[in-house]
């Protein structure tokens, strides 16, 4: 089976999905309609850690093309729009693809989701970026049990040749932060990678619709 292309929305959350954000009758008519679109693999929602005003929804496809299609759909695309404002503002969302390189689904599914973003900086290497990322991600996922990681996976993203997104599940948020102060290999290839990219990262608690 082909790698996973991975929609990643965040949008301003609604008061009912901040005060509820595991809520499955809140999040079903989105979910349900997005179940029965040809190409759709999985959905996942949730609030980030850092800002519980924002919350995420990703979709995996089979291809880009798959959701592309669903957005030019004239009788199934608005009732979704309609729908998926009682969890989001879809009217003030920032969106992007990732295709993956390898598969995924535990990273997401994990207790805690560190999505991390690699801006490349201005006349840096593209390529240098990648193997960076791509050598922090084979670390994480040889790292120990006891070290709280879950599985770790990256891509770059489709709309921005210059950004490439790694996605970490962890045990737990303080797991994380226990693992950045002890692990020298990953701090090294981080501090790597902060001499060519901009950083940005943020935590979020992921639920996978049924």
């Amino acid at each position: 089976m082909s790698l996973p292309v991975v929609e990643v929305i965040c949008a301003p959350a609604t008061e009912a999905f901040r005060a509820n954000p595991r809520s499955l009758p809140l999040v079903a008519p989105t979910f349900d309609i997005l179940k029965k679109v040809d190409g759709q693999i999985r959905s996942y929602y949730g609030l980030q850690h850092e800002d519980n005003s924002l919350a995420y929804t990703l979709v995996a496809w089979e291809s880009l093309g798959h959701h592309h299609e669903l957005m030019m759909d004239e009788v199934t695309y608005p009732p979704l729009v309609d729908a998926i404002q009682k969890v989001i503002d879809p009217f003030k969302l920032k969106m992007f693809h990732c295709a993956f390189t390898s598969e995924p689904y535990r990273a997401l599914e994990a207790p805690v989701t560190e999505l991390a973003t690699f801006t490349l900086n201005a006349g840096q290497s593209k390529d240098a970026l990648e193997g960076l990322v791509d050598d922090l991600s084979k670390a994480l996922n040889a790292a120990p049990r006891e070290s709280g990681v879950v599985s770790s996976a990256w891509g770059p993203t489709i709309e921005f040749e210059n950004i490439v997104a790694l996605f970490i599940g962890w045990t737990s948020l303080e797991a994380h932060l226990n693992f950045v102060g002890t692990d020298q290999t990953t701090a090294n290839l981080v501090n790597n990678l902060r001499n060519i990219s901009t950083i940005d990262v943020v935590h979020i608690q992921l639920s996978c619709y049924p």
